[in-house]
């Protein structure tokens, strides 16, 4: 369970929160799989509270890196 806020590059916040899984593989290597969700009232972004994605994530040095997809989204 995770929350965290980002910053866009044109300083709007983003609540993002998740839940998910993960694990290492026999070489070691660390795998993620979450189910991220995102919150802001600001107006450029407020497509994003209406979207389910999911996000696929793996350990780059000290540093976790997720590509993440919508799924879900209002239409």
């Amino acid at each position: 369970d995770a929350r965290l806020t980002l910053l866009t590059d044109d300083g709007a916040p983003i609540l993002m929160s998740y839940m998910g899984v993960g694990g290492y593989e026999d070489n070691g290597d660390a795998w993620m799989h979450v189910s991220p969700i995102f919150e802001t009232g600001d107006e450029r972004y407020e497509w994003l509270n209406g979207v389910q994605c999911i996000g696929f994530g793996r350990l780059d040095g000290d540093t976790v890196v997720y590509d993440v997809e919508i799924v879900l989204g209002r239409s």
